[in-house]
């Protein structure tokens, strides 16, 4: 009997990896859902395993199995054909499309998805919204809805306030209301306006029109409005300033005709500005234009049109000993102009040529004094604020008489007390002032708005289409009443500074009534606490021109009657009337 032979024992070894029960489809637990932006470029990872059997095949099998080649189907269209198969996650590395492509942060995915639903879940709360807010005015104030002309709004971020701005014309009747937003965080910075060293006070009397009569008047605002008219009938214009200037302009005639250049022999010599519209103080300049014959009736200029001819008719006023020193020639500018001190009156002078425009806006201020008689008031006490801290001057980067005459003619025109009648500026002097200072220095903004007369009102600088070529949004801009293609104060890069003093004189202003008000304030003046200087450059001018008159032998005629009705200056003779 053969004996069986025994089967040898297998010895144990661990499965393959493809056998393990972890790859078995039945115990995998779901795949988790996809993220946005997951698989966005619809590759093929991995092709799709139709049984787990299929895969199981031992190397033996594979060895038997004879290899054949797979028959192209003619239907089959190229992109259809996947371009790789199952790989070994071991050795075979990701898809070519994938080293290529961004990588996505599955973590900003999330936190995304999370902001998204809280997002919406927000917007469905009522607190959030505040669907019950009831507001009890607690907290800062903010800017009421206004009445603004529709064709004035203003798109950027601080429009102008207007509380009480609003035009009598037709066409600039209010459109519906439209709430302003607070611009307290976009104010200009705030910057101290100092004297000029001309004008710090160095002993003598800072306030020379305050008599201290309105001292024991109990209403402050009718306290103010006594002292502006003691202090315009102290810097107003005399009779004999007058003369003393015309005699002036005759002299620099005289020169100009014998100088010999051409179109010199028959000029006229004419004055514009403040002096010509009866605005000027006692130091203010003289601004002459000078017009020869061809230019008056034909239009063809002809005189001092080269730096050559200017600088003879320069030699010329030396000569004639019109010029104190020197005179300055100024040939390049925009408008070529001379520039000297006066040998007699001690007053400067400004001279250019063939150019009529200054004699045209002479008409336009004799009218608006005959509509505005306060007027001439407002402007002179505003333009000397601006003297006092050298902010008169365009060449220096202030403002000019005849933007301060804007300033204050936009003003009255826009102002519905004055324009219904409601109230007589004339006899409120000093809510006019207030109500100027506040509205330049706190509520207009020059970036957004500009000044207008024909309507009167004000346009929008950003999109309307009258506004004169070439401005600058960052400066002031006011269409001259004579030439809406002219910017009449575009030339006043100091505007800020402007608007600056402005703002700090109506605080100023209303802390001093404030404290008359509550028995707080002293006896003294009102205006001193910004018109206070030293004014004795005036008195020396006044003095000057009078001792004119006496060696001329004409006598002083009396100070004109004073425009604002029953106030009227009254105490001892000031020296040099």
């Amino acid at each position: 009997m053969v004996a069986q032979r025994k089967r040898p024992r297998r010895q144990f070894a661990p499965k393959p990896a493809h056998n393990r029960a972890i790859l078995i489809e039945s115990g995998r637990a779901t795949t988790p859902e996809q993220l946005e932006h997951m698989n966005e470029d619809d590759q093929p990872r991995f092709r799709e395993v139709i049984s787990s059997s299929e895969s199981a095949t031992s190397s033996d099998d594979k060895e038997d199995e004879t290899t054949q080649k797979r028959v192209k189907m003619v239907h089959e269209s190229p992109l259809s054909v996947p371009k790789w198969s199952n790989p070994d996650p071991y050795t075979v590395l990701p898809p070519p499309g994938t080293q290529t492509a961004a990588k996505k942060d599955i973590v900003q995915l999330i936190r995304k998805a999370k902001m998204e639903a809280a997002s919406k879940e927000q917007g469905n709360n009522a607190v959030t919204t505040n669907q019950d807010f009831i507001s009890f005015d607690t907290g800062e104030k903010v800017q009421e809805v206004i009445d603004v002309p529709e064709e004035n709004l203003s798109e950027c971020e601080a429009p102008i306030v207007l509380d009480d701005m609003e035009s009598s014309d037709e066409e600039d009747l209010p459109s519906p209301k439209v709430k302003v937003t607070s611009t307290k965080h976009e104010k200009r910075p705030s910057i101290k306006c100092p004297l000029t060293e001309e004008w710090t006070p160095k002993g003598g009397n800072p306030t020379p029109w305050y008599t201290g009569e309105t001292a024991d008047v109990t209403d402050p605002g009718a306290r103010l409005h006594m002292e502006i008219c003691d202090f315009y009938e102290y810097v107003r214009p005399h009779h004999y300033e007058e003369t003393a200037r015309e005699g002036l302009i005759r002299r620099v005639r005289d020169a100009i005709r014998h100088s010999s250049v051409e179109g010199s022999h028959n000029a006229e010599v004419k004055s514009f500005g403040s002096f010509a519209a009866g605005l000027y103080l006692p130091t203010a300049d003289m601004d002459l234009v000078a017009l020869s014959a061809e230019y008056r009736h034909a239009g063809c200029r002809m005189l001092c049109q080269s730096s050559t001819s200017m600088r003879k008719v320069a030699n010329q006023l030396k000569m004639q000993r019109v010029a104190l020193s020197g005179v300055t020639v100024i040939a390049k500018a925009k408008v070529p102009i001379l520039k000297f001190k006066d040998s007699v009156t001690g007053i400067r002078v400004d001279v250019s040529f063939e150019n009529s425009s200054g004699i045209h806006a002479n008409e336009t201020f004799l009218e608006w004094k005959r509509l505005y008689p306060t007027m001439p008031i407002l402007v002179v006490l505003i333009k000397q604020m601006l003297a006092m801290r050298g902010l008169n001057e365009v060449f220096t980067g202030g403002v000019g008489g005849f933007t301060v005459t804007c300033l204050v003619v936009s003003l009255l025109q826009l102002m519905p007390a004055v324009q219904s009648g409601n109230m007589d500026p004339r006899m409120h002097l000093s809510d006019v002032l207030l109500e100027f200072l506040e509205l330049y220095g706190v509520k207009f903004d020059i970036r957004c708005v500009g000044i207008r007369f024909d309507p009167p009102g004000y346009y929008n600088k950003l999109e309307s289409p009258d506004h004169p070529p070439g401005q600058n949004p960052g400066r002031l801009s006011i269409i001259d009443p004579n030439n809406r293609f002219n910017d009449i104060s575009g030339g006043s890069r100091r505007i800020n500074d402007v608007l600056n003093c402005f703002r700090e004189a109506v605080m100023t202003l209303r802390d001093r009534l404030h404290k008359i008000a509550v028995g707080e304030a002293d006896r003294g003046s009102i205006l001193g606490c910004i018109f206070g200087g030293d004014y004795s450059s005036y008195q020396a001018q006044r003095d000057r021109s009078y001792r004119l008159h006496q060696g001329n032998y004409v006598t002083p005629h009396t100070a004109p009657p004073s425009i604002i009705g029953k106030r009227r200056y009254i105490g001892p003779p000031r020296q040099g009337r």
